[in-house]
């Protein structure tokens, strides 16, 4: 328990507190219809806002989880588009021999330019793997 006096004389007022001085943090006004309050994702058992720097009540970094969140679904749906980038190309190359003359060019630049999107989002991942 904190104990306060104040001495002043008209604007000069000189404080001073004697024991432990514990100050509460209030927990924010959120609205119940905010589409951006979300519960702390580390159990903190408080709501907070899913793009907030820190949770207001356990100051863990609730932005950096849902950012990390968000990645780790682009790596999903990239490393899909790869195998399926990479089947069509592969598909369209092997069907080139199959096809008559005037369609054979076309399916030979189709599976390799399929090829190369493979490679790009090949890249692609690698750098977001690094990054995760």
């Amino acid at each position: 328990m904190a104990k306060q006096t104040i001495d002043g004389n008209h604007n000069v007022q000189v404080g001073k507190v004697e024991g432990d001085l514990k100050l509460e943090r209030r927990a924010p006004i959120m609205r119940e219809d905010d589409p951006n309050v979300v519960d702390c994702p580390y159990d903190c058992g408080q709501q907070t806002w899913y793009d907030a720097e820190e949770c207001w009540n356990c100051s863990r970094r609730v932005k950096d989880y849902f950012i990390a969140v968000y990645y780790r679904g682009v790596l999903k749906t990239r490393k899909m588009q790869a195998g399926v980038s990479g089947a069509v190309a592969v598909a369209a190359l092997v069907s080139a021999q199959y096809l008559p003359e005037s369609l054979r060019m076309y399916a030979l630049v189709f599976g390799l330019g399929g090829l190369g999107a493979t490679m790009l989002l090949l890249k692609s991942i690698e750098q977001l793997e690094r990054s995760l």
